[in-house]
């Protein structure tokens, strides 16, 4: 049985009596930029995000705060059992579409269903906050097949377009192939 409540704070929780888990998505704050750090400079955060090394905190604050401040983008700390194990962003860029899809899971919580049970909370937070919006677009790259495992079980197709971005997960630039995928909602 899976139950979903909603609260005053637009938090949604998401309870799975199968596993006991509980996942809630909480609006990003200043607050939540030293747990922002440590995720994004977890190894295999660095190697997705194409830098070879972490990012710097400065750096790091300035983005997350520029992005709360000037909402550019929506961030949502995921919440498993009351602790931050991740973050779920991206940006609405007309009122049907929502693009730039992303999710990271610290490695702490890799195994749990975490990724998935979260991308699942996240349509019911979009059906309840832009309840017009009609698909997710996120791009993932091709040799990422954990992502692309947990994309296809939370209903996104894989399309035929892609595009290359230049990663550096080492002291060499390479140039990888991320597909689009999308959900229609």
């Amino acid at each position: 049985m899976v139950m979903l409540l909603v609260n005053k704070t637009m938090q949604i929780n998401y309870t799975c009596n199968k596993t006991n888990n509980d996942i809630t998505l909480v609006p990003v704050t200043i607050g939540d930029i030293d747990f922002l750090y440590h995720l994004k400079s977890e190894e295999q955060s660095i190697y997705w995000s194409g830098y070879s090394k972490a990012p710097k905190y400065e750096n790091l604050s300035k983005h997350y705060q520029d992005c709360i401040n000037k909402k550019t983008k929506v961030i949502l700390i995921i919440k498993f059992n009351g602790e931050s194990a991740g973050v779920i962003s991206f940006v609405i860029k007309d009122v049907l579409t929502c693009t730039d899809y992303g999710i990271n899971i610290s490695s702490k919580f890799s195994g749990q269903k975490v990724g998935f049970q979260s991308i699942n909370k996240c349509f019911e937070y979009l059906k309840l906050n832009n309840p017009s919006v009609k698909s997710i677009d996120a791009f993932i790259a091709e040799n990422n097949k954990r992502s692309q495992n947990i994309f296809t079980k939370s209903g996104f197709i894989l399309t035929t377009n892609y595009k290359y971005m230049d990663l550096k997960p080492s002291s060499k630039l390479v140039s990888i192939r991320f597909y689009k995928w999308i959900k229609y909602l």
